[in-house]
């Protein structure tokens, strides 16, 4: 489903970063070349993952201290909402482990996934890249709550929402993305930008898309 009325209120909020107050020149940078050093002590507020907190210890900041630095200097909280006495929000991508038709030894398959995504295994994986855990009772584990990230940061499923499980949404994903790059760069204003997505989501879904 697309929302051009949402669509449009999108798509002026970034159009307006952009070409009002010209905060968005960060859009399709390298991570470790570009992003990191332009942030670095230079930003108050910038949108990331709690994946990235592990990286930022490890690979930018272990000489100053880590992940113990971090504490003392960085803080997380939500995506504020867009609109007043709108909700804030976050962002997850739920994975799907899936056992080919073709597969050989199914039952095998179906026992190494069961064995990888127990506590023990995806706790070890959760900490080192301090990824939110994939269970509900992992929470409760006892090297799960030794993570304070972890910890601290589970609140925020309750204001999550996720990426669409569609085998379209790679298209949808694009052709969208495509629009807010143009708004970004002035090449598009918002309205056009709309536009540009319903003719391509039409064009390229046909049937399987419901614009409105």
């Amino acid at each position: 489903v697309y929302d051009k009325t949402a669509g449009l209120k999108y798509y002026k909020f970034f159009y307006e970063a952009a070409q009002e107050y010209g905060s968005m020149g960060c859009l399709g940078l390298d991570w470790s070349e570009a992003w990191h050093p332009g942030v670095t002590s230079k930003v108050l507020f910038w949108v990331g993952g709690t994946w990235q907190w592990a990286e930022w210890a490890e690979k930018f900041l272990k000489d100053l201290g880590g992940e113990a630095y971090m504490w003392e200097n960085f803080g997380f909280g939500l995506i504020p909402a867009a609109e007043k006495g709108g909700k804030p929000n976050s962002l997850t991508h739920p994975m799907a482990f899936l056992v080919s038709s073709q597969c050989k030894h199914p039952d095998l398959a179906v026992a190494l996934i069961a064995k990888v995504t127990n506590y023990g295994p995806n706790t070890r994986h959760a900490i080192a890249s301090t990824h939110l855990g994939i269970l509900k009772g992992q929470t409760d584990y006892k090297f799960y709550k030794e993570s304070r990230l972890l910890s601290e940061a589970l609140y925020m499923l309750d204001y999550t929402t996720f990426l669409p499980n569609s085998a379209n949404w790679g298209t949808y994903s694009t052709i969208t993305y495509e629009a807010l790059a143009a708004c970004v760069s002035g090449d598009f204003t918002p309205e056009e930008a709309v536009e540009f997505v319903v003719d391509g989501l039409n064009r390229e879904l046909g049937d399987k898309i419901t614009i409105k």
